[in-house]
């Protein structure tokens, strides 16, 4: 990945001043998906328990940034360019993760099961194959002539993680959330970390956010904080289990057509 990445520095069209800077810096980013399956796959681990004194993960991070590292010194040598001035990250990663059917990035799963609102323009033919397949289907409230399909969805990371292993981002507190950045940033990425915390306002008020800012936030760069707030026909609604099972059966033909599966919340692209 580092030696494909320092290819990509030579792209065509850029205009000639970022063509400027990038051969100054060849800045890249290897990055990371999947990071709570892995968690649990090298050490049994769930997120929320990791901490910055976790040996394992600490000096893996390190072999890893230290093996990429020593990978782009070498390729950017053999190229005859200047060494990359950073050379890992964590990326937002959210349709590149769907795809593959991993996590984002170093976030929790969203929610381990959720239903997953995709629009369709009114006409479109999906939306009768998603009435015939028994879906929620409904306007959407806010464009005209768009439809709403509902699909209830099983996060994929179920496959790799038991569900007691596997915790939610509502059950995680943003003080926890932010030690899982801090792991990564002290021995992964030299880049910043895209990061979003999820937290409930009503839970965790002005006053604790303040106190997880002052403790975290100068070890961190890239970091959101993100107030859930309920509206509606959000795109992603946590559901719980039994809810999720009521809704396949109620569709059952849905249920048996894994060619409309969203698997990990990426529903099927047509």
């Amino acid at each position: 990945m580092a030696r494909w990445l320092l290819r990509a520095t030579f792209s065509e069209g850029m205009c000639y001043r970022q063509r400027e800077v990038v051969q100054r810096n060849r800045r890249i980013g290897v990055g990371i998906l999947g990071f709570q399956e892995w968690l649990y796959k090298g050490w049994h681990l769930r997120f929320d328990h990791l901490t910055l004194a976790h040996h394992g993960v600490r000096e893996t991070l390190k072999e890893m940034r230290e093996s990429i590292w020593l990978e782009a010194e070498a390729y950017a040598a053999e190229l005859g360019i200047a060494f990359p001035v950073k050379v890992t990250t964590v990326a937002p990663t959210g349709t590149t993760a769907k795809i593959s059917g991993t996590t984002e990035g170093i976030h929790p799963v969203f929610s381990r099961y959720f239903i997953r609102r995709v629009r369709f323009a009114d006409n479109d033919v999906m939306v009768e194959v998603a009435e015939n397949l028994g879906l929620h289907v409904e306007d959407d409230l806010m464009n005209p002539h768009t439809k709403i399909v509902s699909y209830p969805c099983r996060d994929a990371a179920l496959d790799v993680v038991p569900e007691s292993h596997l915790c939610q981002a509502d059950e995680i507190s943003p003080h926890q959330l932010l030690t899982v950045q801090r792991v990564v940033q002290d021995f992964y990425a030299d880049n910043a970390v895209s990061f979003t915390v999820n937290f409930d306002p009503e839970k965790f008020g002005p006053a604790y956010v303040e106190d997880v800012l002052a403790t975290h936030g100068r070890y961190l760069k890239g970091t959101t904080f993100m107030p859930e707030g309920s509206y509606e026909q959000a795109p992603i609604e946590r559901i719980s289990r039994e809810r999720y099972d009521e809704l396949v059966l109620e569709g059952e033909t849905y249920a048996a057509s894994s060619a409309l599966d969203c698997v990990g919340g990426a529903c099927p692209i047509r």
